[in-house]
């Protein structure tokens, strides 16, 4: 099973997510980070220790919709078209979690 890395814990994730747990990815969406609202930065990127992941302001980027539970979340990664063909090949499939820290 292939495994989703966050390179440490968000407020985003749902209550009971831990590292070692499965989510399934639902979609792949291409937008850019301006296009993104500060509301939705803020939401992606805020940590339990107030360190947030600091997202770039501009380029291409790929905004997965996983599921863990009955409840969503996202996740924001810098695209490429390799990743992009990549996370597309796998929706509908679950991935394990894997949290640094």
């Amino acid at each position: 099973m292939k495994t989703l890395i966050f390179d440490r814990a968000y407020l985003k994730f749902p209550p009971g997510l831990f590292s070692g747990d499965e989510v399934r990815l639902l979609e792949v969406f291409k937008t850019q980070y301006e296009d993104l609202h500060d509301d939705f930065v803020q939401y992606d990127t805020v940590t339990y220790r107030q360190n947030g992941y600091r997202m770039p302001k501009t380029g291409d980027a790929l905004v997965l919709l996983l599921i863990f539970g009955t409840e969503l979340f996202t996740t924001v990664r810098k695209h490429t078209n390799e990743k992009e063909e990549y996370f597309r090949s796998l929706r509908g499939s679950n991935l394990v979690v894997k949290i640094g820290e």
